[in-house]
């Protein structure tokens, strides 16, 4: 297509396509309109496709030309036209956060094309939020679980339990999950309501790797005899085909079990030791093995860190 047919076809566009409503129903304006002048010859229709990609192309006035190519010069105008486009609405969008941080993401979308005065996308919106590494989550500003009146009777009396056990007789346990293309996360609050779908399960393989975990640390001697796990009341680790596990490790090894209130990670040091393992790898490539990252974050980790990491967990439990 030449660049005088696409100036025709866009002239045709501005007097017929531009209007749909103006137009529909009158055979007479689209007659006039393919017609033109006794000199030039009548236009043929054009298509839904072609209306659709002319329209569209004439929206974006600042970069339009009528050539069906781009061209070098025209590819550096749009690019740097787009760069300064998404400059200035990352800085809009991040006054829209601080102005309105309770928005939906199509609230956003909606209040962006407002302030800047043209129409942007969803998906323009969500990848500015994804170049700030965040995430869209309901915020939960208490958790009545926690502190209704069995659970904090069952906090008070792990309270003076901690106080008479030697620290030395515990022995934290808990796992954790490491995302290598999610290492950090900015949290978005997201008020909308939520989507419900179907999520494949995996507590059923968590349970069975848990228990021959357990199994394999009391054999090995790396939990010995009279110390006390504590765990939390994760699936996991309550199940009743679990329950029955630990009285047999108990019967056979001398090691017993005991739960935390519902909860209360802050009684778990082992939490402390993921965050700073996550801590540790949250800047790193995302492409790079995670596992060889971990075991030498996990090998830094020293005695006295350990330690304090007991001590912290002590003072809290003991309402300190």
């Amino acid at each position: 297509m030449t660049g005088e047919q696409a100036t025709m076809k866009l002239r045709l566009l501005i007097g017929i396509s531009l209007l749909p409503d103006a137009t529909e129903g009158h055979p007479t304006a689209h007659k006039a309109a393919c017609a033109g002048s006794e000199d030039e010859k009548p236009l043929p229709p054009l298509s839904t496709a072609e209306r659709m990609y002319w329209r569209e192309k004439f929206r974006n006035f600042l970069t339009f030309h009528p050539l069906p190519n781009g061209g070098s010069y025209y590819t550096r105008n749009v690019r740097k036209y787009s760069l300064q486009f998404r400059a200035r609405a990352r800085a809009r969008l991040a006054a829209l956060v601080d102005a309105h941080p309770a928005y939906s993401l199509m609230q956003f979308v909606r209040a962006l094309s407002e302030d800047m005065n043209q129409n942007v996308s969803r998906d323009f919106v969500q990848s500015i939020f994804q170049s700030w590494h965040w995430s869209w989550k309901r915020p939960v500003y208490q958790q009545r679980a926690k502190y209704t009146a069995y659970n904090m009777q069952r906090y008070a009396e792990f309270g003076q339990w901690r106080a008479r056990i030697d620290p030395n007789r515990i022995v934290y346990t808990d796992e954790a999950h490491f995302a290598a293309r999610k290492t950090r996360s900015n949290v978005l609050y997201y008020c909308a309501d939520h989507v419900e779908s179907k999520y494949p399960s995996r507590t059923r393989l968590l349970r069975r790797d848990f228990a021959r975990f357990i199994r394999y640390c009391c054999s090995s001697g790396a939990i010995q005899h009279r110390q006390v796990m504590l765990l939390d009341n994760a699936k996991v680790h309550s199940a009743a085909v679990l329950r029955e596990e630990y009285q047999a490790l108990t019967a056979q090894y001398g090691v017993y079990f005991y739960f935390i209130p519902t909860y209360s990670p802050e009684l778990n040091a082992t939490e402390l030791l993921f965050a700073r393992l996550k801590g540790k790898i949250c800047g790193r490539a995302s492409d790079r093995p995670i596992l060889g990252d971990l075991i030498q974050e996990v090998a830094q980790v020293t005695t006295a860190d350990v330690a304090k990491m007991y001590k912290h967990c002590d003072l809290v439990g003991r309402g300190y």
